[in-house]
């Protein structure tokens, strides 16, 4: 999903403004939402020295996984729930489906993005269905009512990066249009101390640059819209992308050639009318592709000779209606999904798959006011049908295999929020919420391990009590009591012969607190921070592992800024991320060296132009969120926009 669509400054550039537009049908209330939420605005994302998973990491519950320098693979998790257990969202459409369950976040730019939306707990039902991590909503630039903005961006950066950006929003007649150009380059070269596959002995240990870790990317948005009089709303986004990655291994080999090549595109249509009868209405069409090649002819990497080739599609609509009903409104969302995945390998030696996933959704909220509309209670059912089929060809023979499943789900939440007064707000919610499995676990069968038709959903019932709490624009903190009960969730058991079969046999059970505030506490000082502390065990009936902290989930993380803006023209930044109690292995046999991450921004604003200078990672310390492929140490980054 490269180059999303473009974030637009929002700040003042001397003489020129761009305002935020407001909220159209269809959009979620912020001030109706009863789980816990919060917003990254667009000042934040138009950083470039920094990525979109770094932007989310920085956010309280969200940690992030990330295998090497820019560009590579990256993901996140949401109150200890897999990239897979969380809904990434464009303008409200997901982007996961059965195919591509894990949305890879580095091939999206916060050059695309307006805003960010992060939902925990609950999912707001203009979603579809919920998940057990909630869903992140990636917002495009909305055309406000300022001139047209034209803007041009460069940027060179340790490692061999550099950087070209084109933009420009505008109103245009009756038409407001965005447009956007981003290319990328990377040579990922950046030294780290290769342990040469022998942890436990020191001597053999060399500092050396990663090697075929390059990455090439380039992505084009478009998106236009207009109004059809004061009721009525059309937009259409195309977004088209394509990456080329190199894929390092854990020996660091310098022939290397493995490669990872994914092209994506997103088609979104919407329409909002209001005033039909008593009903507010948004109605959605869209087309989502992508297609991954990996090719490792030479078995290099270590998993034999390979080069497949995978193509998922999602072909979809959904209709969204609202209206008041006494003392609240009434919603309904129905929404069809049709996912499919087709898998070859090009070198002949596998069969060829085709699976298919037919995804109904039906579902209603009310949101009941009281207290003068200070209390909003809001229950919500969705009914989920699903129906899916798989064929595996074998090409040197003329057999074949067809398998079919179908699951239907009714599922609950609930969720109240409370305005005591202007400064103070609590909210609470529970709910249950399911993540289907994927076409690779019911039916691929791959290596060693075989698909299982037999699957059920992992399961989850997720609940959450907070408080936010602010004095004008001085002050605001918030916290946030969050517990999770999973069961069914899907592990690869591997029987006396090695070969490995996912199985409903995991339970989990996460505990935490989220803490975030804000304080301005002089003139031109900000000090912004959150922290989370969570605990999150296994809750296997294997006494091994029984009690022992899900692989990957930090059991403290925690991020600060300080803000130093001396006038309108500089901004000064220093920032710290520290991550805590982390294993890579489900026994907690290996854990992950603690880490402090530090960096430091400067930015300058004069007439058209715009400079960013930052130094990330001032400690010089190569971090690994997935154990053998560090990230970079110290980078170095200069930006420069230019608005025509």
């Amino acid at each position: 999903m490269l180059a999303a669509p473009l974030a637009l400054a929002r700040e003042a550039l001397d003489e020129i403004v761009v305002t935020a537009p407001a909220s159209r049908t269809g959009d979620v209330v912020a001030e109706d939402h009863v789980g816990t939420h919060s917003r990254i605005d667009g000042s934040t994302l138009e950083r470039r020295d920094i990525a979109l998973d770094d932007v989310l990491a920085q956010e309280a519950g969200v940690q992030r996984r990330r295998s090497g320098g820019v560009g590579t693979f990256a993901s996140i998790t949401v109150r200890a729930a897999s990239a897979a257990q969380t809904s990434l969202l464009l303008d409200g459409v997901r982007l996961n489906s059965a195919g591509v369950p894990v949305v890879d976040l580095s091939t999206l730019e916060l050059l695309s993005l307006d805003a960010i939306d992060i939902y925990r707990g609950v999912t707001p039902l203009q979603f579809g269905a919920g998940s057990i991590g909630g869903a992140i909503n990636l917002l495009s630039p909305r055309v406000g009512d300022g001139p047209p903005v034209t803007r041009l961006g460069v940027g060179v950066a340790s490692f061999g990066t550099a950087r070209l950006e084109i933009t420009h929003a505008g109103r245009h007649g009756r038409w407001d249009a965005v447009t956007a150009l981003g290319l990328l380059s990377a040579d990922n070269d950046y030294r780290f101390v290769d342990g040469n596959g022998t942890p436990l002995n020191a001597a053999d240990d060399r500092r050396e640059p990663r090697r075929n870790a390059d990455v090439r990317r380039a992505g084009l948005l478009t998106k236009l819209g207009t109004a059809h009089g004061e009721s009525a709303r059309s937009d259409l986004l195309l977004q088209l992308g394509a990456r080329r990655l190199g894929v390092p291994e854990w020996r660091n080999s310098a022939d290397n050639e493995a490669g990872f090549d994914t092209d994506t595109a997103q088609l979104q249509f919407s329409h909002a009318r209001n005033g039909v009868g008593a009903w507010d209405t948004r109605h959605a069409l869209f087309l989502h592709a992508q297609d991954d090649r990996y090719d490792d002819r030479m078995s290099q990497v270590g998993l034999g000779a390979q080069d497949t080739s995978n193509r998922a599609r999602t072909l979809g609509a959904d209709t969204w209606w609202t209206r008041a009903l006494g003392p609240g409104t009434v919603d309904a969302k129905v929404e069809f999904r049709r996912e499919t995945l087709t898998g070859r390998d090009r070198l002949g030696g596998a069969p060829d798959t085709d699976a298919r996933r037919d995804a109904l959704l039906v579902g209603t909220r009310y949101s009941a006011y009281a207290a003068s509309g200070r209390l909003v209670i809001a229950p919500t059912l969705r009914w989920q049908l699903n129906d899916d089929t798989f064929e595996r060809t074998e090409r040197r023979a003329d057999d074949g295999e067809r398998r079919s499943r179908d699951t239907q789900r009714l599922l609950a939440a609930i969720g109240a929020r409370f305005d005591a007064s202007d400064s103070l707000t609590l909210h609470a919610s529970l709910g249950r919420h399911v993540r289907e499995p994927t076409f690779a676990e019911l039916f691929v069968d791959r290596g060693l391990v075989r698909g299982n038709p037999e699957l059920d959903a992992e399961r989850g019932t997720d609940a959450d009590v907070g408080i936010e709490w602010s004095t004008d624009d001085t002050l605001s903190v918030a916290a946030a009591i969050f517990a999770s009960e999973r069961d069914e969730l899907i592990v690869t058991s591997f029987d006396a012969r090695g070969v490995g079969r996912p199985l409903n046999s995991g339970r989990a059970r996460i505990l935490g607190l989220e803490l975030s505030g804000d304080w301005a506490f002089a003139p031109a000082w900000r000090l912004t921070g959150n922290a989370t502390l969570q605990d999150a065990r296994n809750r296997s009936a294997n006494p091994t592992l029984d009690g022992r902290q899900l692989p990957g989930e930090a059991r403290v993380q925690a991020h600060a800024a300080l803000h130093y803006r001396p006038s309108a023209h500089w901004h000064v930044r220093l920032e710290a991320d520290t991550t805590r109690g982390r294993y890579y292995d489900r026994v907690n046999r290996r854990p992950a060296r603690d880490s402090t991450i530090t960096r430091l921004g400067v930015e300058h604003v004069r007439g058209r132009w715009r400079t960013a200078l930052a130094i990330d990672n001032l400690g010089d310390d190569n971090v690994e969120d997935f154990n053998g492929f560090p990230r970079p140490g110290r980078a170095l980054s200069l930006h420069l926009t230019f608005t025509l």
